[in-house]
């Protein structure tokens, strides 16, 4: 390829939170999901260190912990990850599918980065700049422990201050690094145009392509759900419960903003045996427990309403194989009948 730039296989990101996958989402850089991709990472050494020992000893499940501050999160004890998006596989008793989740993230990183890689980290601290700059030979052969072409670029917080050279090709980011919104989320690279324009002409343009196009299908499904979320919740505002056909016993399957509209509605003039959210499993509303699918009783004489009705087949058929005599009725069913 002489007179030519040679492109990378991947770009893949090592943290230090998931603004940076999705970001690299919106732009097209990222193609398949890493196993650090939605983690909080602080410690670039520790990514290192299951980078160097193939992950030999990465999330053990005698060194899992919940978060006090937050019980839907939990933590690595040794390296201080921290995991938010892992609700539906609680460590305690699904362990197995939760290893088995991120194994199957890891071999592919393992695949994937024997191809030219480019590796994208986002520093959040000055400490980490001094480690970094310190720490030159070690970050070196690890990132070209599979590939001798693969290469990392640092992006930093405009806050962070640099006390001593960098010796990696890395760019102060224009951008805010904030939480909040998915569309804050995923604003980290915008404006970063040098960044950008590094990156896109190194990569293969069909790929590039592609992982848009898929990206903005995702994004239109997102947008279609929260515009059906909110027409469910309009309905529910503007209904009565003397025109609705509610069952003597319900489990309400969803707790968000539409499970404890409708709960207000229906409440009193029906036995509500609880609510079914993995997200807040464990949980109560008005003394009424939040619990897990698997945690309800079977051939009770109860009929499900489902609330999340943009996924109502999937949560249909997971009903049924949980209890396949439950009776099963659609909100939306039961708002059209009024």
């Amino acid at each position: 390829m002489s007179g030519e730039t040679e492109v990378f296989s991947n770009f893949i990101s090592l943290g230090s939170a998931c603004q940076t996958a999705s970001s690299m989402e919106k732009y097209g850089l990222r193609g398949w999901s890493g196993p650090f991709d939605w983690l909080v990472t602080d410690s670039l050494q520790w990514v290192l260190h299951y980078m160097e020992t193939d992950f030999a000893d990465f999330l053990k499940k005698e060194n899992l912990e919940r978060c006090q501050e937050n019980p839907k999160t939990f933590v690595e004890r040794k390296s201080g990850f921290i995991f938010r998006h892992d609700h539906e596989y609680p460590f305690e008793d699904k362990y197995d599918k939760l290893k088995e989740k991120y194994q199957k993230k890891i071999d592919r990183f393992q695949e994937e980065t024997v191809k030219k890689t480019c590796f994208l980290r986002t520093v959040i601290s000055s400490d980490e700049v001094k480690y970094i700059a310190r720490n030159y030979e070690y970050i070196n052969d690890i990132i070209k422990r599979k590939n001798s072409r693969n290469e990392i670029i640092f992006l930093l917080r405009q806050e962070v201050q640099i006390s001593e050279p960098i010796p990696f090709r890395y760019y102060v980011m224009p951008g805010k690094w904030n939480g909040g919104p998915n569309a804050v989320i995923r604003s980290w690279f915008d404006g970063a145009d040098g960044f950008l324009e590094y990156c896109i002409r190194r990569y293969d343009v069909m790929t590039l392509m592609k992982n848009i196009v898929f990206d903005r299908n995702k994004q239109e499904k997102i947008f279609n759900i929260a515009q059906e979320r909110y027409q469910t919740l309009l309905k529910l505002t503007d209904c009565e419960i003397n025109n609705m056909d509610i069952p003597e016993k319900v489990i309400i399957y969803g707790a968000g903003n539409i499970g404890r509209r409708f709960y207000k509605i229906i409440k009193g003039k029906c036995e509500v045996k609880c609510f079914i959210d993995k997200d807040c499993a464990g949980g109560v509303i008005d003394r009424i427990p939040v619990r897990r699918l698997e945690e309800a009783g079977r051939g009770e004489q109860v009929s499900y309403i489902v609330t999340p009705t943009y996924d109502f087949q999937n949560i249909y058929e997971d009903i049924k194989a949980h209890d396949d005599s439950a009776k099963i009725i659609s909100l939306d069913s039961i708002l059209k009948k009024r």
